[in-house]
């Protein structure tokens, strides 16, 4: 065996387990999604750090006297100096992409939006409450996609090893 052939097998195997790690995550989030049967409402308690000065809010709601906490997950978010977007304020599109003007306001923004103590509808698993997501939720919004799109580049990768070095 060829170290070209050595290198093929190990482009092969990593994109192999890139698919299988994309699809593992797309059906968990399906499958989470085909759970949430029931619905309550939620209060914002706070707001949780996402990537740099981005933030989402936590909420609160109660099932069964027990209280629970989620945080808001958005299908992306995009910063963007396009003076739509009024007052620093943030903006919820309806493909549910969180855009925000100035990102040094953003946590100030996502507060005038989802403000403390707003509501939210919950969904959530009756036979475990734990597992819920808020307002809106897609297996997209897990970017379950990305390992497969590395998976790809990899098998092509080795396709192009395999029939031009």
């Amino acid at each position: 065996m060829s170290t070209k052939d050595i290198f093929v097998i190990v482009l092969c195997v990593i994109a192999i387990v890139l698919l299988v790690l994309a699809v593992y995550l797309y059906v968990k989030a399906k499958q989470k999604i085909e759970r949430a049967t029931a619905t309550v409402i939620g209060r914002v308690v706070d707001y949780k750090k996402e990537l740099g000065d981005y933030k989402v809010p936590i909420v609160k709601y109660s099932v069964n006297n027990t209280d629970y906490y989620q945080h808001r997950v958005f299908a992306g978010h995009e910063f963007t100096s396009d003076h739509d977007v009024k007052e620093n304020k943030a903006q919820l599109t309806d493909k549910d992409v969180l855009r925000i003007r100035n990102s040094k306001q953003a946590l100030k923004s996502i507060e005038a939006l989802f403000p403390r103590t707003s509501t939210q509808v919950v969904h959530y698993n009756p036979q475990n409450p734990q597992e819920s997501y808020v307002e809106k939720f897609s297996p997209q919004y897990t970017k379950a996609y990305v390992p497969g799109l590395f998976a790809v580049c990899f098998i092509v990768a080795a396709l192009i090893t395999y029939l031009f070095v």
